[in-house]
């Protein structure tokens, strides 16, 4: 059997695996899931800058940033990982989102007191174990200073969480993330698994899965 890493190496590229391999890189991801789900997630507030301002760099970068925000996100399902006490939740469903479930494992209590609405809802489980669950191309996701080494337990449940986002990401849809102070990694994770930057100015809170 090959070392673990090179097995997880070609496991996060997408490169053929032996069966014996794929189930040591399935187990690494059961592993990262029980370690998460053991409270070794901490809660984080060093983002780089609030959620608002990059956004509206964001639109400064782009003339449609509304357009290809609303065209994305409008008649589909918007998860957030992490909410806590953000108002992302409205954000996303002022651009036509279908519903909206907030993904929350330290403060869910307080995150219901949050949202409104009746398509709006928090389950209490990590973001891995919730993406891992769910249907191929089925939502827009989102989060906002979770995606980071501060929050998450091992550097492998961030390139396994990304993989899922991906996967769980519509074809030509985005994905919605504020990294906050640790993104150079996230950043790779996010091209490693495939999705692309907007465009050649690798602005790296939208992603799109072309």
């Amino acid at each position: 059997m090959r070392q673990l890493s090179d097995i997880l190496n070609d496991y996060f590229a997408n490169k053929d695996l032996t069966s014996d391999e794929l189930i040591e890189a399935l187990a690494c991801r059961e592993r990262c899931i029980a370690k998460a789900a053991d409270n070794s997630l901490t809660s984080t507030t060093s983002y780089a800058m609030s959620f608002d301002v990059q956004m509206e760099l964001f639109k400064r970068y782009f003339e449609n940033a509304e357009d290809i925000l609303k065209n994305s996100i409008t008649g589909r399902k918007a998860i957030e990982l992490g909410p806590g006490c953000n108002p992302m939740h409205r954000w996303l469903l002022e651009r036509g989102a279908s519903e909206y479930t907030g993904v929350e494992m330290l403060y869910p209590q307080v995150s219901e007191r949050m949202i409104t609405g009746n398509n709006a809802k928090i389950v209490d489980n990590d973001a891995l174990s919730f993406l891992v669950s769910q249907p191929d191309e089925s939502a827009i996701i989102a989060s906002r200073g979770v995606l980071n080494d501060e929050v998450m337990p091992s550097s492998n449940y961030s390139r396994f969480l990304v993989k899922e986002i991906y996967r769980a990401t519509p074809k030509g849809g985005i994905t919605i993330h504020s990294t906050g102070v640790s993104s150079n990694d996230e950043k790779r994770f996010f091209k490693e698994a495939g999705f692309k930057p907007l465009d050649s100015r690798d602005y790296n809170v939208v992603w799109v899965k072309e």
